[in-house]
């Protein structure tokens, strides 16, 4: 459906969001490319992350789903950064201003990349993202090794992608 969607309106938003739709269902054993803008000023590669486990996580101060996974992923963020894990929130709300004080109210210490737009932004556009939170998780080499990982997916797996 993607595909054809994507043939037949390619210049279209529709096209567009069907495109980044196929990315995200092809990127399971593949290198995950993604930059943004900082909300603490410059720009982030998600290269950055190289050696390290890593939850790429895309999230808004309005998904309550995403507020209800937070103390999860917050717990298992402060049990595994020592040993190579790391989170990168890519957040989708209308201005940095409620990105910023979501993350001061909640406490949350991992970087977050913030582009205009919100869900109609470049990183949802790219991606297909169209439901939050939506979770990658990235092996050290820089392979997507869940494209729709959940809490207890990582519960799972982390301590494995670690060793």
């Amino acid at each position: 459906w993607y595909t054809k969607l994507v043939e037949s309106h390619a210049k279209s938003e529709a096209g567009t969001r069907g495109a980044g739709a196929l990315r995200r269902m092809n990127l399971s054993g593949n290198e995950l490319e993604l930059t943004g803008n900082s909300l603490a000023g410059g720009s982030i590669d998600v290269k950055q992350y190289r050696g390290k486990a890593l939850l790429v996580i895309f999230w808004s101060s309005w998904c309550k789903p995403c507020t209800e996974d937070l103390p999860q992923i917050q717990e298992l963020y402060n049990k595994y950064h020592s040993q190579g894990f790391d989170v990168l929130g890519i957040n989708l709300d209308a201005t940095p201003e409620q990105a910023e004080a979501y993350i001061k109210q909640h406490k949350i210490a991992w970087s977050h990349i913030h582009e205009e737009g919100g869900l109609e932004g470049a990183p949802a556009r790219d991606f297909g993202v169209i439901s939050l939170p939506t979770m990658f998780l990235v092996d050290k080499t820089g392979k997507v090794v869940n494209r729709s990982a959940t809490v207890a997916d990582l519960k799972k797996s982390l301590p494995g992608l670690l060793q």
